[in-house]
């Protein structure tokens, strides 16, 4: 169900294809868009957009737009990066409400301050997590929660 893939840091260019591991990482895109698309389908104020999938990293991701203005949050899957060298899931708001990092998260994630700022729950936790819908609901309401929040200007 969340299989347990190699972060593109154990795969390298010149290595031979891994069907197995190609197959864990397409079950993990399949198992995470249905998440996405129980998130998006509870923000009902705002605008939301596709599920997107960027080709940068590969990074699975939903913005949510929920006021007039210019404040959105990304809710996302990246398979690891520059900052964090391995899979996981990512909140992050722009521009950042005034309180958004004083949240509190889930038991397994923090917040990444280095090279951006954001929710981070690993994807490893995630996989091995007994209840992984609710875990994943619980971290994705951090989302609607930062809805409440305005941009820093207002807050001025």
């Amino acid at each position: 169900m969340r299989p347990r893939w190699r972060s593109r840091s154990s795969v390298g260019i010149g290595q031979p294809y891994d069907t197995e591991q190609a197959s864990k990482y397409g079950e993990a895109l399949w198992w995470l868009d249905k998440q996405f698309r129980i998130v998006k389908a509870g923000l009902v104020e705002g605008l939301t957009s596709p599920i997107l999938v960027y080709p940068h990293h590969f990074d699975l991701s939903l913005v949510w737009f929920p006021h007039d203005d210019q404040l959105q949050f990304s809710l996302g899957w990246s398979t690891g990066d520059e900052t964090i060298n391995e899979p996981y899931i990512y909140l992050t708001a722009s521009p950042e409400p005034k309180g958004f990092t004083d949240m509190k998260l889930p038991v397994g994630a923090y917040w990444q301050k280095e090279g951006f700022s954001g929710a981070i729950l690993p994807y490893a936790v995630l996989a091995t997590n007994k209840k992984p819908e609710e875990l994943f609901q619980k971290f994705s309401l951090c989302l609607s929660a930062g809805g409440r929040f305005r941009p820093r200007s207002r807050d001025r």
